[in-house]
């Protein structure tokens, strides 16, 4: 690529290897528009780079290099992250707008990893390019070059190492003259020792890392993400935060009093020197002053059950301002003086939380790994016989890389949290904290598991911080006023204002000493008084404010929360020390950030206003916050809400903004929400803009907009809930977030008759999806109500019940209290007779949760239900339930032998699987002995479940002979339906270990995330063992024709999501065409919904797209419910999508 300084980093490398000995008939360089004129001719082996003369280059030149030794390629050019496995790409020089071709750096390290590179026993790929996520709206999508390596030689093992110049999220430095910041640092690396003789990679990138210490700006600083030789990932090598020493910390030996030490050290350093009583008469550098906590009610009580019981996680949520970061730190200290506790803000854990835990703890794991040297850590914590825990401050200011952040809290949770004495506390903003609990797809995660099974309150958190009560700003403002010396008094419209903790705060720092406090200020003025209490002179006060704004704007530019301090700022550096004392700014290695997260937003909100937005139309401010918001800057939407929150006396620009950007991506859906939530004034005038909110395909979002709803004026909010539940039947989004909506408002307003009337009548909906929001919305009600307000809720029950009511007294019913109400529970089997879309599934996924008195009647009806799905859930139902209360009898066993003789291999096939957890017991026994000689696909689930892998082996007879044997294909197709991976094909690393959940109150794993996570691990990259023992084509075509509709489901969504780098175009077409024609709607569903995705991605071209789509709409009048067809309002989605000129491939044409 023609790049500034990539003269100068050729030249470099070249005159590097050439001094390293290396002939310079084995180097050839490759440069964009090559000419002789250009001067390459100083290289001997010089050409000009296409694509297609570039891939023969490596498949007919280097690949027929008998030579071998040590392969390295060293890419300088652009790249860029796309799609939501946040693939690299390679951007190649005929790369448009339009149709961005590249290289994917997956695709190349597949290609090198072949059987034809082989000789290169040492592969080393560096890609010197920027790691930033490409946005190329529907225009076109990432076309990467394909590259079909041969099968891996697994004779003679290729160790290959991949280096790369920034972490994602992050651009490449280069400088004009002296090149790139990756190749320097890797030459000094490296030495004079030449390659053979680069010491191991950890080693190497220590070096690396040692040797970019001094570079002036976090910016400059390299990351080096490496594989280690056999190609798994590798540690995360960066510059110490405290400088000076290796980022690699040197051991320590491993015993109680040691890891105390570096606890109590960890814990000092996040604390700081704040709480001292020498602090009263400064201001301190820390947010949290112990002398002034105050405790939250509640909060301590909570922790407190935490501590003694059997959760793990515990989540502090709140919006900002409300406290969180001192309440984590307050519980730190306090749980200190009695068990081993480490505090992380989170920047720290944006290597991986396991790293970042041993490297506070001053642990080495380069030869041993991190894992082993935590075992050791649990086994010190275990015979110290206290607890462990890890408190993570403010995961909402993780600023880049937050999938891979979430997934690595998921993991750890999975890990070590399910241990009795490692326990996890977290804090976060309420607008981010469900992207830390769910996906898109509102999908519990480990953490999420863990959080939501002692929630409590709409967010499914631990404890929820609100403002203060009367009792607790009684307190703090006590407290504050001896701190700070303010005066005695303060009116009730501060007081008001002041109930927000942050605002105290600031308040006490204004207006310290005696200072009179206004007795009316808005919290703009609050925020400016916060910096002219400190600089009286009005000169002193611009500089300040300019020096601010100037700051403000480097960090919108940089997308970052910090800057650096050496980039030419101010020359007055006497100011910039001002302000780090004066607690506006802290400086920490050279970089500055904002000492408060809320001033930070203050003050590039206000920049925005004053220098950017005072002469611009209307228009123009608009695109301007849409582009902020379209950034990656953590802290946008933040600015947004403040920018809003500021012109709430210009509502014809509020309302614009509202009409141009609700429709939007989803983090300025909640900027908007939070707006709304803070100015309720506000909210009846854009109410019809909101329709894009309410209406969003991603649920977190839609949950948000309900809880900032609900925090509204309780006739507002009914107001609202009333226009969303009166929407036609067709536009079933609105009448779900209703239910949403009204889900949250009793915990807050009392039980409102209001309520639970528009809950009844939502209830009554034609689609099964605001029938069952109802229900939830109801069952929450109940769960959290006292015993008079339960009794509200069960006089609210419809008499006679509809039909369709009976979906939400279905769920309402699975709730202890109203379980066994004469009056309510025959409703159930009245309705199973009345064909309601989904309600015998319901029945039947929900039987062990009903009461014991209907159980006979109910099996009665549901065992004879024409849809086998149904029979087959009910026996998963029964088999997997606890053996508590349901079993009492031993109905159990006579439901399921009457089940076992289905006429269905479908269902038969569930039973046969579902046994395998009772395998040992008698009557369990029996009935797979049974199916051993029943169709061979429920004999070979018979089979796994009864004797696992042992009696499996690909020499023994093939699958057409029911021996008690399974061939290695079969016995994959098994180990996948349980979640469960051999080791033979590597380990087994989930996703994400999702739970499906909207609202259901029994946080049961998910059997289809399992078995999706179980594909990804056998057939993905890490995983390509599989591919020597088994055609995974074929593997997954069997997959499609289980004949267990969970597998089919789970097939499709793995497809759409899980399988960029496994399967290609073709195959991938195949697969949704057949899962297109399931006789499952929620299948065909997915497939819809999945249509625009994957090509957007660019996994499936658009004429291809388009065909399959069209026929889907033409097979699905075969289908058509007489009220609603679910699959076809998806496919009129996929169709507009797809339909859009800008999603249109390049040379296609599509009427």
């Amino acid at each position: 690529m023609k790049l500034s300084g990539a003269r100068g980093t050729i030249s470099v490398i070249h005159s590097w290897l050439l001094a390293l000995g290396v002939p310079e008939s084995r180097i050839d360089v490759w440069i964009t528009g090559a000419t002789n004129s250009d001067g390459e001719t100083a290289f001997a082996n010089c050409q000009s780079f296409e694509r297609t003369r570039f891939i023969n280059f490596l498949q007919d030149v280097v690949a027929a290099d008998e030579t071998g030794g040590t392969l390295l390629i060293y890419w300088l050019g652009h790249g860029f992250l796309t799609g939501s496995s946040h693939s690299h790409h390679l951007l190649l020089p005929e790369a448009t707008i339009a149709q961005p071709r590249s290289i994917e750096v997956t695709a190349l390290s597949a290609l090198l990893k072949g059987e034809n590179f082989s000789q290169f026993t040492h592969q080393i790929l560096i890609f010197d390019t920027c790691r930033q996520a490409a946005d190329f709206g529907r225009g076109g999508a990432a076309a990467p070059e394909p590259l079909i390596p041969r099968p891996i030689d697994w004779i003679k093992q290729v160790r290959q190492c991949r280096i790369y110049a920034c972490l994602e999220g992050q651009t490449a430095r280069i400088q004009a003259k002296a090149g790139t910041v990756l190749s320097r640092t890797l030459i000094d690396a490296v030495g004079e020792g030449g390659l053979a003789q680069w010491p191991d990679f950890p080693t190497l990138l220590a070096n690396v890392g040692r040797s970019t210490f001094d570079q002036p700006t976090v910016r400059d600083r390299m990351y080096a993400y490496a594989t280690n030789w056999n190609g798994e990932v590798s540690d995360i090598w960066q510059a110490d935060s405290a400088g000076g020493s290796s980022y690699q910390t040197p051991a320590i030996k491993l015993d109680l009093a040691s890891l105390q030490r570096q606890l109590q050290s960890a814990l000092e350093e996040a604390d700081g020197q704040a709480g001292t009583e020498g602090a009263a008469l400064r201001i301190v550098d820390n947010k949290y002053i112990e002398g002034i906590y105050v405790g939250r009610d509640d909060c301590a009580r909570l922790f407190d059950q935490f501590s003694t019981d059997t959760d793990r996680v515990f989540a502090i949520v709140g919006d900002a301002g409300m406290g969180k970061s001192n309440t984590l730190l307050n519980l730190a200290k306090h749980k200190s003086h009695s068990d081993l506790v480490i505090v992380f803000s989170s920047g720290d854990i944006l290597n991986g939380i396991e790293e970042s835990l041993v490297e506070h703890l001053g642990l080495s794991f380069a030869d041993r790994g991190v894992r082993a040297v935590l075992e050791d850590v649990d086994k010190l914590v275990r015979s110290s016989n206290r607890s462990f825990y890890i408190f993570i401050d403010g995961l909402n200011e993780v600023p880049i890389s937050r999938r891979e952040v979430r997934l690595a809290l998921n993991h750890f949770v999975e890990r070590f949290c399910r241990r009795s004495q490692w326990r996890l506390v977290v804090s976060c903003r309420t607008s981010d904290w469900d992207f830390w609990l769910r996906n898109d797809s509102n999908m519990l995660g480990s953490l999420g598991k863990s959080v939501f099974r002692r929630a409590s309150g709409p967010l499914s958190c631990s404890v929820e911080l609100q403002r203060y009560t009367k009792t607790e700003f009684a307190a703090a403002w006590g407290k504050y006023r001896e701190y700070f010396g303010l005066v005695d008094s303060m009116s009730e419209r501060m007081k008001e204002l002041c109930s927000e903790p942050f605002l105290l705060r600031i308040v006490a720092e204004s207006f310290r000493d005696g200072r009179p406090i206004p007795n009316d200020l808005s919290s703009d003025e609050i925020f400016e008084r916060f910096l002219t209490e400190r600089y009286p002179v009005g000169a002193d006060v611009q500089r300040a404010r300019l020096l601010l704004h100037r700051i403000a704007a480097k960090m919108i530019h940089d997308c970052r929360p910090f800057v650096d301090a050496t980039v030419g700022l101010t020359d007055d550096h006497r100011l910039l020390d001002r302000l780090v004392s004066d607690n506006i700014l802290r400086i920490r290695d050279s970089t500055v950030y904002f000492q408060y997260e809320r001033y930070l937003e203050y003050t590039c909100a206000k920049y925005l206003l004053s220098a950017k937005l005072s002469h611009s139309s209307h228009t123009e401010i608009v695109q301007r916050l849409r582009e902020l918001a379209e950034s990656r800057f953590i802290n946008a939407p933040g600015i947004i809400e403040v920018v809003l929150v500021s012109l709430e006396s210009d509502p014809p620009l509020v309302q614009l903004i509202f009409k141009e950007l609700a429709g939007s991506p989803s983090n300025i859906g909640a900027a908007l929400c939070a707006a709304i939530r803070r100015t309720p004034a506000v909210a009846r005038g854009v109410l019809e803009y909101l329709h894009p909110i309410a209406t969003s395909q991603n649920y977190i979002l839609r949950q948000y907009f309900a809880h900032s709803i609900a925090a509204m004026p309780v006739s507002l909010a009914l107001e609202i809930l009333h226009r969303l539940s009166s929407i036609s039947r067709e536009r079933w989004e609105e009448q779900e977030t209703a239910a949403l909506i009204a889900s949250k408002l009793p915990l807050a307003t009392g039980y409102s008759n209001a309520v639970l009337t528009e809950l009844w009548r939502l209830a009554d909906s034609f689609h099964w999806r605001v029938r069952r929001a109802a229900g939830y919305a109801l069952r929450h009600i109940a769960d959290q109500a006292d015993d008079s307000g339960r009794e509200v809720v069960r006089a609210s029950i419809p008499a006679p019940a509809s039909s369709r009511q009976a979906h939400a007294v279905l769920i309402l019913l699975t709730f202890d209290r109203f379980r066994d109400i004469p009056g309510l529970v025959q409703i159930i089997p009245d309705s199973l007779n009345s064909d309601i879309s989904q309600f015998d599934w319901l029945a039947a996924n929900y039987f062990d949760k009903l009461s014991t008195t209907i159980h006979s009647q109910l099996f009665q009806i549901l065992s004879n239900s024409p849809r086998e799905w149904v029979r087959g859930r009910l026996a998963q139902t029964i088999l997997n339930a606890p053996s508590t209360r349901f079993y009492e009898g031993g109905n159990h066993h006579s439901w399921i032998g009457t089940l076992s003789r289905d006429s269905s291999p479908s269902v038969r096939l569930k039973i046969a699987r579902a046994l395998r957890s009772h395998s040992s017991t008698p009557w369990a026994k029996s009935i797979l002995t049974e199916y051993l000689s029943d169709d061979w696909t429920v004999s070979s689930a018979a089979t796994f479940s009864l004797y696992g892998e042992t009696r499996s082996s690909a020499s023994l007879p093939d699958s057409g002979e029911s021996s008690g044997h399974l061939d290695q294909l079969t016995l994959l197709r098994e180990r996948v339906a349980h979640g469960d991976v051999a080791p033979d094909f590597g380990e087994f690393r989930p996703l994400e270990d999702y739970l499906s959940n909207r609202g259901e109150f029994s946080a049961i794993p998910d059997p289809n995330m399992r078995i999706v996570d179980a594909l990804h691990s056998i057939i993905a990259e890490n995983f390509s063992a599989a591919r020597s023992l088994l055609d995974f084509e074929e593997f997954l075509r069997t997959i499609s024709c289980d004949l267990d509709e969970t597998m089919r489901w789970a097939l499709v969504l793995f497809v759409a999501d899980f399988s960029r780098d496994s399967i290609d175009a073709e195959l991938r077409y195949r697969l949704l065409l057949s899962c297109s024609k399931d006789e499952h709607f929620w299948i065909r569903r997915e497939v819809a919904i999945a249509l625009p995705r994957v090509h957007a991605e660019g996994l499936i071209d658009q004429l291809t797209a388009m065909s399959l789509l069209m026929e889907m709409r033409a097979l699905e009048a075969n289908y058509a419910d007489s009220v609603y067809n679910e699959v076809q309002h998806f496919l009129d989605i996929a169709l507009f999508h797809l339909s859009d000129p800008r999603m249109v491939d390049e040379g296609s044409h599509v009427n």
